[in-house]
């Protein structure tokens, strides 16, 4: 079985003290930028999903408040809706999920 270089912990105990010094200052400095990309990308990850249930919610309030009779959630409404590209619209080539792939079941 070969083991990677990267698949098991070094030891710097023979380094000079300069190096072990600038070492540890670089990890410190990648330990750090990688707390920071990661609590970003949770905020964003976080942000992201508000605004995504922001923008289904808002999707059902608009249909009924334009006047499509009763509440339906939004997956039911994806499914009814059209393409958004004209191009495969025009060619009769609905993308998968688009288009009323399911309107039957809720008929």
């Amino acid at each position: 079985m070969n083991i990677a270089f990267d698949d098991y912990d070094k030891d710097y105990s023979d380094l000079p003290a300069p190096i072990m010094t600038t070492h540890f200052a670089l990890e410190s400095v990648k330990t750090a930028v990688s707390y920071i990309e990661s609590v970003e990308t949770k905020e964003r990850e976080v942000s992201q999903e508000k605004d995504d249930i922001r923008k289904r919610e808002r999707q059902e309030r608009l249909n009924v408040l334009r006047g499509g009779g009763c509440f339906k959630n939004w997956t039911r409404l994806e499914r009814e809706s059209p393409s958004d590209n004209p191009l495969e619209a025009a060619a009769g080539k609905a993308p998968k999920g688009a288009g009323t792939r399911d309107s039957e079941l809720f008929n």
